[in-house]
């Protein structure tokens, strides 16, 4: 434990703060922590209730190659690992299918890909859509991949 750090916290501490003992000021703390963690908890869960068994459209202008439009069909979702922002990500398990200019393609999402978790901001961003929306993605697909195909031959 640094000495030094816990001094200067309580140095820097309100008067109400310097007047408790330490057993109020750690149970104090102890119930602010808990607070925090109940409402982080509350926050994530109410992300996971929100696009669970959804379908979404995200847009992002900067991704690897340039623009791109994903349609994803969230099968399940969970509360997943901090980026290096502390940032709480969320692991999908479902069905992307991608449009850039360099990558046209459908693929299977897993639990515990990190390719495969968006960031609660990234999931806010998206525009839920209807299957219909999700299958007219997956039908221009398959006409571009069919034109691909046809050129390949």
């Amino acid at each position: 434990m640094n000495k030094q750090r816990i001094l200067k916290a309580l140095e820097g501490a309100t008067d109400e703060v310097k007047r408790l003992t330490v057993g109020e000021l750690t149970t104090k703390l102890r119930a602010e922590v808990a607070q925090e963690k109940s409402l982080q908890d509350d926050a994530e869960i109410a992300v996971c209730e929100k696009f669970n068994g959804k379908y979404i459209k995200l847009h992002c202008d900067d991704s690897l190659f340039g623009e791109e439009t994903m349609y994803i069909h969230i099968e399940d979702i969970k509360s997943g690992s901090l980026t290096d922002q502390y940032e709480r990500c969320y692991e999908i398990k479902g069905n992307v299918i991608t449009f850039s200019r360099c990558i046209t393609s459908s693929r299977r999402m897993k639990m515990g890909n990190v390719s495969d978790s968006k960031s609660a901001e990234e999931l806010e961003s998206a525009t839920i859509i209807t299957k219909e929306d999700y299958d007219h993605a997956m039908e221009k697909l398959k006409i571009i991949e069919g034109i691909i195909n046809k050129m390949n031959q």
